[in-house]
């Protein structure tokens, strides 16, 4: 069986990819399953090995009593061949090519333009439903503006696993140029006041997305690093 391996230290040095070189002191973690509160996750490289997988975790859900929703449970798979025919108590699961998780949207192409095309659908549509109300609304200031648009926009956009993607460099520009263009809407501004992108940020006291996405990832990075030493401090049996 193939699964997803992953490499760690329990010394420190996570971020430094010459010490995982090392034959000391790097661990080699064997990962069957992800979890996420009530949900599962399973994986594995083989059609014959999700279905062992999926026959066990079936056959343990009716010890402890807990009931498998069928409906819910989807298969996805990501530079496959053939498509697997994967079943649990004879109900065949559904095979699908995008599958959304707590806001996120993970397709089988492994390309992150159908979660953009999701996050900045839906970060429009709040724009959107907040014209008249706030942004067109002369009585509210620029700072209380800006507020709402990094509670309720920005939130939107970046709310899960934004500090995780690994985009390319036309995925961060079309990312800038949404963030800007609701900028400017919020300042009220048109293209045909010629204002630079730079006194836009500077006149909505914002970051541009390449530094709003560059904080995310490092302060995930910081979280990581902070866990997985706590992880490598505890005893081994």
């Amino acid at each position: 069986m193939a699964y997803i391996y992953t490499h760690t230290r329990s010394s420190g040095g996570l971020f430094n990819l010459a010490r995982f070189r090392a034959k000391k002191k790097v661990l080699k973690v064997l990962i069957r399953e992800l979890l996420f509160a009530d949900d599962a996750a399973l994986a594995a490289h083989s059609e014959e090995a999700l279905q062992q997988l999926m026959d066990r975790f079936a056959a343990a859900c009716k010890e402890f009593g807990i009931i498998i929703s069928l409906k819910k449970t989807e298969i996805m798979c990501q530079e496959a061949h053939n498509v697997p025919t994967i079943s649990i108590d004879e109900h065949t699961l559904a095979v699908v090519d995008r599958f959304t998780y707590l806001g996120s949207t993970i397709s089988s192409h492994l390309s992150l333009d159908s979660e953009l095309d999701t996050r900045i659908g839906k970060a429009a549509t709040a724009m959107a439903h907040l014209t008249k109300r706030l942004w067109e609304n002369d009585m509210l200031t620029v700072n209380t503006k800006r507020r709402v648009y990094q509670a309720v926009v920005l939130s939107t956009l970046l709310l899960y696993g934004s500090e995780a993607w690994t985009l390319y460099s036309y995925q961060e520009a079309r990312l800038n140029v949404f963030h800007l263009r609701c900028i400017r809407r919020l300042l009220g501004l048109a293209w045909q006041d010629r204002v630079t992108n730079i006194d836009v940020l500077a006149k909505a006291r914002n970051l541009s997305m390449y530094a709003i996405l560059m904080t995310r990832r490092l302060r995930w990075l910081r979280h990581v690093s902070r866990m997985t030493f706590c992880l490598g401090s505890l005893p081994l049996a």
